[in-house]
């Protein structure tokens, strides 16, 4: 859901230049977006039909800019398997956070994955993920 609602609201923005990706630490590849995902972004003008999941690699993590996880678990994951050597600088340039730490209180939150709840919880975190989405390209681009 995040990787759609952040193109969506980057093309609202004119910002179409900036390439967002999405990638997961589980190592699943090539399964598409459930079918309760799918539909809470049809709500919002949001399409995530076409999305396939991919895991995340090396490639991945050099070539962003910025790495917004949803979880604790997602950040130590890719902090502990890819950036071994300089670990404090990543953290302290902010390269790697939350996504939640863009939320309405900037609290750092951590964001669940609803997989398999209901879609009322989809539709929870759809919202949660908005507002950080909205707020990571304000603080990131209009500062």
């Amino acid at each position: 859901m995040a990787e759609g609602i952040f193109l969506k609201k980057l093309s609202e923005k004119n910002l179409t230049r900036i390439k967002v990706s999405s990638a997961g630490t589980c190592g699943i590849v090539g399964s598409k977006a459930s079918e309760e995902s799918i539909y809470v972004c049809q709500e919002i003008g949001v399409d995530i039909k076409s999305h396939l999941s991919q895991a995340v690699t090396l490639n991945n993590v050099i070539d962003a800019d910025l790495i917004l996880v949803m979880e604790n678990n997602h950040l130590e994951f890719i902090i502990n398997n890819y950036f071994m050597f300089n670990k404090k600088e990543i953290i302290l340039n902010e390269r790697i956070m939350l996504l939640g730490s863009f939320s309405k209180n900037n609290n750092k939150i951590e964001i669940d994955d609803p997989y398999g709840a209901s879609i009322n919880f989809y539709r929870k975190i759809r919202d949660i993920i908005t507002i950080c989405v909205d707020n990571c390209i304000q603080a990131h681009f209009f500062n």
